[in-house]
């Protein structure tokens, strides 16, 4: 997560929007917003906010990955689901991860590093 915007505060608010109406609103309103560095990345041409916050651990939001119960869903497939799973938290998986960059700039960090 990152704090993104042009530094005026306003009024706390919420949008019931997708991150990327939020990112679009807070450059309407000239205000700022947090967002998940994804969404900044592909709407950052779009609008002239800035990062104005990031690497703070207290926006950091992990991701997980697991497979859906297969006594539950049982026309899932588990077994290719716990491969994909077994592949990104293992050795390569972890490895690819850090490199994976859009317009330069790493969208993962591992282990909540960054």
């Amino acid at each position: 997560m990152i704090a993104v915007g042009t530094g005026k505060t306003l009024k706390l608010g919420e949008a019931g929007q997708g991150m990327g109406e939020v990112l679009t609103m807070a450059a309407q309103k000239r205000g700022d917003a947090l967002s998940d560095r994804g969404t900044y990345v592909a709407f950052r041409k779009k609008t002239d906010l800035v990062v104005l916050r990031q690497g703070d651990k207290n926006l950091w939001i992990p991701y997980g990955i697991l497979a859906v119960n297969p006594v539950k869903f049982p026309h899932a497939k588990y077994g290719l689901a716990m491969k994909f799973v077994d592949f990104v938290t293992g050795p390569e998986g972890r490895s690819i991860l850090p490199g994976y960059k859009v317009d330069g700039d790493h969208l993962f960090f591992v282990s909540g590093e960054g």
